[in-house]
């Protein structure tokens, strides 16, 4: 039987509630207080993931998270997914085995998240980023849309550290000085 998480359903009922109440306002000229509702579902909704939270170490054998906290991941585990969701955190790829190439994807919403690698790895960045900052070790930004980093080193015929990165209302920052 499948586990069921209340709090997706929550949010998007108050969301639906959220988007009438604004109705009601414009037209037929009812007063609801929308804010204070809003910052009050918000701290119920915060609430009851921490109290239902099974694990305070979200680490399988396949993706990392860090949700609510700010910790760095463990270095040495590399696993294919990273996500950082309202917290922050450092993943260090410096030390990676140069003979092999490797996918890793990293995903930060609301949150921040930095990278550490190599600078002399053949290293390529596929970004996506939509209301958030990401930020390549040539210290070259990006905010909004799909973008492609490539190391100065990069040979294609080498092996390759390709970081596909997602950011959302939040900032990755991907260099070799972290």
């Amino acid at each position: 039987m499948r586990n069921f998480n209340a709090i997706p359903l929550l949010i998007g009922v108050f969301l639906i509630v959220l988007g009438a109440s604004f109705f009601a306002e414009e037209i037929f000229q009812i007063d609801i207080p929308v804010f204070r509702l809003s910052v009050g579902f918000g701290f119920i909704i915060v609430g009851m993931h921490i109290i239902t939270r099974k694990s305070r170490h979200n680490f399988t054998p396949d993706e990392a998270k860090v949700v609510f906290e700010d910790r760095p991941f463990d270095a040495q585990f590399v696993r294919p997914s990273y996500s950082v969701v309202f917290g922050s955190s450092l993943a260090d790829f410096s030390n990676l085995p140069a003979g092999e190439n490797k996918v890793v994807e990293v995903k930060c919403v609301f949150g921040e998240f930095r990278v550490k690698i190599n600078p002399k790895a053949n290293v390529q960045i596929l970004s996506k980023a939509a209301f958030g900052s990401i930020e390549f070790p040539d210290t070259s930004t990006y905010s909004f849309g799909d973008h492609m980093w490539r190391s100065s080193y990069f040979d294609p015929s080498q092996p390759t550290l390709t970081i596909r990165a997602e950011v959302v209302f939040g900032s990755i920052k991907v260099a070799s000085y972290l």
